[in-house]
């Protein structure tokens, strides 16, 4: 191993996302170069703390620490260097999840993930995708609960973020096209508009379904493909719910 290769832990001993990002950093070297000895990626570990407090506990240590399993040395900084309740602060900062308003949902459920890694044992995957859910904007969250994504046993966390991402993108294609064209004295580069109003929200919703019945033959009000016109279908009213895909591709609006 060269030293340039060594993650380096600096500053604030007792930020516990730096703690724990900087462990798990080590974890993926000693995987890529097969390092395997428990003493040997101890003293590892023991080169790239550069923080004075930490390698005065190290050095004092040393021989000790040498004895240990790699996931005791691990329990035994986190003891040492993270305050008491650092996992209790962690767990408030996922129920606490919110996604900001210019910010993009790949980023959001990155920073979520990110979260969920440092206490894996403690939050799975369920549990993430629904404060997820809870910290989206009410229009994404309608339109993602719409795919019935959360309705499936298990949840499968990959697949909310890869529809997340998809419905997101949509939104802001939506926005985009009830927004008015404006000059370029008065446009805001880079700004990713904001989510729809509830109104332009109701109209797109009518809008997608209506293409998706007609593109399937199924009539809107008995709900089977009855072939009769709109609005002339002899049939009782139906209230089953037929869920338009996630990836149904949407035709401009009118």
């Amino acid at each position: 191993l060269r030293a340039n290769e060594i993650p380096h832990i600096d500053g604030t001993v007792r930020d516990c996302y730096m703690v724990i990002g900087w462990l798990g950093r080590l974890e993926l070297l000693f995987n890529a170069k097969g390092l395997t000895v428990d003493a040997e990626k101890i003293k590892v570990a023991g080169v790239g703390i550069t923080d004075l407090q930490w390698a005065e506990w190290y050095r004092l240590n040393y021989e000790s620490l040498q004895n240990l399993t790699w996931s005791e040395f691990c329990g035994g900084v986190k003891e040492k260097f993270l305050q008491p309740n650092w996992e209790a602060d962690v767990l408030r900062d996922i129920r606490t999840l919110r996604m900001g308003e210019k910010e993009t949902f790949d980023n959001f459920s990155e920073r979520a993930l990110r979260l969920q890694s440092v206490i894996k044992h403690k939050v799975g995957d369920k549990q993430l995708a629904i404060h997820i859910m809870a910290g989206l904007p009410q229009a994404l969250e309608l339109e993602i609960r719409d795919t019935g994504v959360m309705d499936t046993e298990p949840v499968v966390l990959s697949m909310l973020i890869h529809i997340g991402k998809r419905k997101h993108e949509q939104l802001i294609e939506l926005k985009r096209e009830f927004q008015p064209t404006v000059g370029p004295a008065t446009q805001v580069l880079n700004a990713p508009p904001a989510f729809p109003s509830e109104i332009e929200q109701k109209n797109y919703n009518i809008w997608r379904f209506k293409c998706y019945f007609a593109e399937q033959g199924i009539c809107r009000w008995c709900k089977t493909k009855c072939g009769s016109e709109p609005t002339r279908c002899q049939k009782p009213r139906s209230s089953v719910i037929i869920r338009c895909p996630w990836e149904y591709k949407l035709p401009p609006m009118p």
